[in-house]
């Protein structure tokens, strides 16, 4: 469902995962959503600029299990936006973060930071989903 604030995709029942997906390349979101939608059953939600992923989710009926995130974009990064998510949210909501460059040094240090190199390697990825998603969802990663 196309719309102002992103593209939903995925299995629409309340109460179920929701994944958050956000990169300025909308050909790396098709392509890291089909390998999603093999991988996982969650509601993906798809915005190309961060400021829009944070307008739409106060909006939103819950805030995503899991957030996916390009580090380097316009205007915002990926570090920037997490920031701003925690803030706004007042929850610590897990993010996975993609990158076709090097991360930033500081905020690499941070241990529960998952850092993921494009082209995204499946194994990492999976093993992401597991350490952050309810275990209720494991069952589709095996």
């Amino acid at each position: 469902m196309a719309g102002f604030f992103g593209k939903m995709f995925g299995s629409q029942r309340s109460g179920g995962t929701e994944i958050y997906l956000v990169d300025d390349s909308e050909v790396f979101q098709e392509l890291l959503l089909q390998q999603l939608n093999l991988m996982i059953d969650a509601r993906i939600s798809c915005f190309t600029f961060p400021a829009k992923l944070l307008e739409y989710s106060q909006q939103a009926q819950r805030l995503p299990d899991l957030v996916i995130s390009d580090i380097n974009m316009p205007e915002m990064n990926g570090f920037q936006l997490k920031r701003s998510a925690h803030k706004l949210w007042q929850v610590r909501v897990p993010f996975i973060f993609v990158t076709g460059l090097e991360e930033d040094e500081d905020e690499s240090k941070d241990d529960d930071l998952l850092i993921i190199s494009k082209p995204v390697n499946l194994d990492q990825l999976k093993a992401g989903l597991i350490r952050y998603l309810p275990p209720a969802q494991h069952h589709y990663l095996t």
